[in-house]
C-alpha cells in the first residue's frame, strides 16, 4: 500500500507539472522562480464550438464614459473615430446604468441583461453572507453570476466568442467564460517605491563605458513583506565632463546587461520581467538619482491569464505581461507624476487594443466583448471641475482638463483601432459604458459612524482588525455606494445579533446614519434603505447589504477603520456609485454596421438592453427572459 501511494503521488505530480508548463509557459528557457504558486485552475470544460465564421458583433465598452462628456468630445474633434461612427450609426441619448452604477455591477448587466438583484453583482467590493465578518469580496476580479451573459447563450449555440478585460471575468468562475478569454492582468505583488543605496560596482556582463565608476545597488521586490525578487541596478555615468553625473540606470536579475535588461535614464519608465516561470514583469520609473542613493518607483507585478493554453502562450510571446495601468496611491503619494500615470494608462489601453485586435483576427469570434479603462481611469484621477473639490484652482482645473481629455481620446483610438479591423458591411460594432464619471469633493467614513454608535469594535493589532465577537455590524464602500453587514446569528460565522433583534438594529443604523449633515446642515447621503426596500432598485440580491448607502452628489464613501472623524476630503477628484439617474451616472450606447440604421438619434436606453439586443442580432434563445428590451429603434427591419 506505501508502494502504491508513493507512485501515486509521483504521478500526480508529474501530470500536474505538465499541464503547468502547457498552461502558463513561453517557449523560452526558464529560470526557478520565487513566486506564489498560481490559483488552482478549474476542471470544468469550456463547450465545444464550431469553426469561426468571423466577427458579426463586437462589443467594447469605455468604461466611465459619461454621454454629456462624449457628446461635446463628438463636437470638438477629441473623439473623432467615435463620430464617424455615430454618423453611419445609431447613437443614444444616454445609458442608463444600474444602482449602484459601478464598474462591476454595470458590467455584469451590460452582459446579461439583468439587474445586480439577478446577478448577483452588488458592487465593486462587497460582503458575502457567511463569511468572516471582515471578509470582502472583489467582484472586478471575477465571481460567478447569477444570469447567463450573452455569451455563454451564444456558446451554448456553437458559436465562437470571446471576452477580453472585461470586469468580472475570470478564470476562477467558469461560467463567466467566454471561449476566447483574456482576464484582467493578475497583480503578483503590490507597487512600491525603492530608495537604492549605491556603492562600488562588482564586475557585471556587458557593461557600458562609464566615464565615472561604476558604481551598483539592489531593490527586492515583496509581496506581503516576503520577498519576491531583488534586482541589481548599475549606475552608468555617460558624460564625459569631468563630473560624476550618473545619468544611466540599468536594471537586471543577473549582473548582466543584455536585452533582458531595463535602462533607465531621469523620469523614464521601461518594462522588465520579474519571472520567467510565469511571464510576470513590472514599470520602473527613474524618480531621483544621485552619485549614493536612487529612488526607483516599480508599478505592480503583473501576469497574464487567459484561456484556452495557446491563447496565454500567445500572449505571452507576442505582447509580454499585462501592464498594471494608472496607480492611484504612487499618485497620491507623489512616487509618480501626473504625465507618468497618464503614461502608464496610456500603456496598458494600448496592451488591450493590441491584445483584442489579435483576438480578433487570429481566432475570429462572431461575438466579441471588450472593456477600455482609459476614460474612467483618468476621470478618477482629475476630474477637477468644482471650486469646491479639495486643492481645486482655475490653472490645476485647465491643467486636469487635458488628461480627462487625453483619457476620452484613448478610448477613441481603441475603438478606431477595432473598426480598422472590422468590416462594418459584414459586423456590427457597439460602443458602451456601463456608467459616468461625478466629481468628489468630500468623504463619509461609514465605519467611523458605526464605531462611534457602539455598532462595531477593533482588537489589537495592525490594521485595527474588527473584533468580530463585539461588532453588531461593518461597512463594504465602492466609490459612493456602500453595503452594511449586519452580524447576525445563524449566517455569519460567530454572530452576535439575534433575529429578534435584527429589525430594531437596522433601524438605529438608518437612524444614526441619517443625522450625519455636512457644514452646511446638507445631507451627505442621498438614499438610506433597509434590506426589504431594495426591490425597488433591482438590488434585492442576497449578496447586498442588511443596509444600502449611496451618499449624495459630492461625496463618496469609505469602510476605511480608525479615521479620527466622519467627514473628510475626497481622496480623489472623481468617483462613481452616485445614484443612477443622475446625468453625471449617465453612460453611451452607439452602434454602427451590418444591421444598424444609420444616422439615427434615439432616447434613453438601459444597458439591460444590451444582451437581449444581441440576442436578437445573432438569432440567440436565452435560457430565461432578459429584463431589458430588444433596442428595435436602432435595427434595420
Amino acid at each position: 500500500m506505501r508502494r502504491f501511494l508513493v507512485f501515486f503521488c509521483a504521478g500526480m505530480l508529474l501530470l500536474a507539472g505538465l499541464w503547468y508548463a502547457d498552461t502558463h509557459l513561453v517557449p523560452a528557457p526558464m529560470l526557478a522562480s520565487t513566486s506564489t504558486p498560481l490559483p488552482t485552475r478549474t476542471l470544468e470544460p469550456t463547450p465545444t464550438v464550431a469553426v469561426g465564421s468571423g466577427p458579426r458583433v463586437v462589443v467594447v465598452s469605455l468604461d466611465g464614459a459619461q454621454a454629456d462628456r462624449v457628446r461635446g468630445y463628438l463636437a470638438d474633434g477629441t473623439m473623432p473615430a467615435l463620430a464617424g461612427l455615430a454618423g453611419r450609426g445609431a447613437t443614444a441619448q444616454y445609458a442608463l446604468s444600474v444602482d449602484p452604477p459601478l464598474t462591476a455591477p454595470a458590467h455584469a448587466s451590460l452582459a446579461t441583461g439583468a439587474y445586480p438583484a439577478a446577478t448577483g453583482v452588488v458592487a465593486d467590493r462587497y460582503h458575502r453572507p457567511g463569511d468572516a465578518l471582515a471578509a470582502a469580496t472583489d467582484a472586478l476580479a471575477g465571481v460567478p453570476m447569477g444570469a447567463e451573459p450573452v455569451w455563454r447563450t451564444a456558446m451554448r449555440e456553437a458559436r465562437r466568442t470571446a471576452a477580453i478585460c472585461w470586469p468580472g471575468v475570470s478564470l476562477e468562475a467558469p461560467a463567466t467564460m467566454a471561449d476566447y478569454t483574456v482576464a484582467t492582468g493578475t497583480v503578483d505583488a503590490p507597487s512600491a517605491q525603492h530608495e537604492v543605496k549605491l556603492a562600488e560596482a562588482q564586475p557585471w556582463a556587458g557593461a557600458p563605458h562609464s566615464f565615472s565608476p561604476l558604481r551598483e545597488g539592489t531593490l527586492t521586490i515583496r509581496k506581503n513583506q516576503v520577498p519576491l525578487a531583488t534586482l541589481y541596478v548599475l549606475a552608468v555615468d555617460s558624460t564625459d565632463n569631468g563630473q560624476a553625473d550618473y545619468d544611466t540606470f540599468i536594471l537586471s536579475r543577473t549582473r548582466a546587461v543584455d536585452s533582458q535588461s531595463a535602462r533607465l535614464h531621469p523620469g523614464e519608465t521601461a518594462p522588465l520581467v520579474i519571472d520567467d516561470l510565469l511571464l510576470s514583469g513590472a514599470y520602473f520609473t527613474l524618480s531621483e538619482a544621485g552619485p549614493d542613493t536612487v529612488r526607483i518607483f516599480q508599478s505592480r507585478v503583473c501576469y497574464n491569464r487567459a484561456q484556452p493554453n495557446e491563447l496565454v502562450r500567445e500572449i505571452n510571446r507576442r505582447f509580454g505581461f499585462y501592464p498594471a495601468g494608472g496607480d492611484l496611491d504612487a499618485l497620491r503619494q507623489h512616487w509618480i507624476t501626473p504625465e507618468q500615470y497618464l503614461q502608464a494608462v496610456e500603456v496598458q489601453s494600448q496592451w488591450i487594443s493590441a491584445v483584442t485586435r489579435f483576438v480578433l483576427q487570429t481566432y475570429k469570434p462572431e461575438l466579441l466583448f471588450a472593456c477600455q479603462p482609459a476614460a474612467e481611469a483618468l476621470q478618477h484621477a482629475f476630474l477637477l471641475v468644482d471650486p469646491q473639490q479639495p486643492g481645486y484652482s482655475a490653472e490645476l482645473a485647465a491643467q486636469y482638463d487635458r488628461y480627462v481629455r487625453k483619457g476620452y481620446a484613448l478610448a477613441d483610438a481603441a475603438v478606431a483601432d477595432l473598426a480598422g479591423a472590422l468590416s462594418l458591411e459584414q459586423a456590427a460594432l457597439v460602443v458602451v459604458s456601463g456608467h459616468g464619471v461625478a466629481p468628489a469633493s468630500g468623504q463619509v467614513h461609514l465605519n467611523s459612524i458605526l464605531g462611534a454608535y457602539g455598532f462595531l469594535s477593533y482588537g489589537a493589532g495592525d490594521g485595527l482588525p474588527v473584533d468580530a465577537a463585539q461588532s453588531k455590524a461593518l461597512a463594504f464602500a465602492s466609490g459612493a455606494a456602500a453595503h452594511i453587514a449586519i452580524n447576525l446569528q445563524g449566517r455569519e460565522p460567530n454572530g452576535i445579533v439575534a433575529p429578534a433583534d435584527y429589525p430594531a438594529l437596522q433601524d438605529a443604523i438608518v437612524a444614526a446614519l441619517s443625522k450625519v449633515k455636512d457644514a452646511g446642515g446638507r445631507p451627505v447621503f442621498s438614499r438610506v434603505l433597509r434590506h426589504a426596500d431594495l426591490e425597488a432598485l433591482g438590488l434585492s440580491s442576497d449578496m447586498a447589504g442588511d443596509i444600502f448607502v449611496q451618499a449624495a452628489p459630492g461625496y463618496v464613501l469609505s469602510d476605511d477603520r480608525g479615521y479620527p472623524g466622519i467627514l473628510g476630503p475626497a481622496p480623489y477628484p472623481g468617483e462613481q456609485g452616485l445614484a443612477a439617474d443622475l446625468p453625471e451616472m449617465h453612460g453611451i450606447f452607439l452602434a454602427a454596421g451590418r444591421g444598424i440604421r444609420a444616422g439615427v438619434q434615439v432616447g434613453p436606453v438601459h444597458v439591460v438592453d444590451l444582451a437581449p439586443t444581441l440576442d436578437h442580432m445573432l438569432g440567440l434563445k436565452p435560457p430565461a427572459p432578459r429584463a431589458g428590451r430588444v433596442l428595435e429603434e436602432v435595427l434595420l427591419p
